[in-house]
């Protein structure tokens, strides 16, 4: 059985950096059937890493490397910079009913990945944070970071609201 750290690594080289298998197997030192069970045996942590190289490459990223925006995407925190609001958050409001954007099955489900400084690029990782749909869409290219701090702290106030609402509801029953 592989250690996790060879797991870790299969599934960096294979669904992030889609690297060939030979390549994959010879920097590993494993064979083809050990790469095969790797496979098999990890196909949701693939699919995971597959998704994170679908929004490195939509983002275009010139300079920074795969890894280096794996390390970003799994080390910053998971709230909106703005408004602190999470995914286990959002997830909360659209089971219960309470988020009523038209765009949900595109957008507002997760978090985005937002620049702080519209006309910095991308490869600037120190420019990018997490942000909600409402915060990124209300934000746009107009205010700066500073500029959006209170109109995030506004919509906090409102998704706390309906939050509290929600766990009260729960209490009750």
């Amino acid at each position: 059985m592989p250690s996790e750290e060879i797991i870790k690594e299969f599934v960096i080289k294979i669904a992030l950096e889609v690297l060939p298998y030979s390549q994959v197997a010879n920097d590993l030192n494993i064979d083809r059937k050990t790469l095969s069970e790797l496979e098999r045996n990890n196909k949701l942590a693939l699919k995971e890493m597959a998704l994170i190289r679908q929004i490195y490459i939509r983002k275009k990223f010139q300079t920074v490397t795969p890894r280096e925006f794996l390390a970003w995407y799994t080390s910053t925190p998971r709230k909106c910079v703005y408004c602190d609001f999470t995914e286990e958050d959002i997830q909360l409001l659209v089971s219960h009913k309470q988020i009523h954007t038209k765009r949900l099955s595109t957008r507002g489900k997760t978090l985005e990945i937002e620049r702080t400084s519209p006309n910095l690029p991308y490869d600037r990782l120190d420019n990018l944070v997490y942000c909600c749909y409402w915060c990124n869409n209300a934000k746009t290219d107009e205010f700066s970071a500073a500029e959006f701090q209170p109109i995030g702290q506004v919509l906090k106030m409102i998704w706390s609201r309906r939050i509290k609402a929600i766990k009260e509801t729960n209490d009750s029953r």
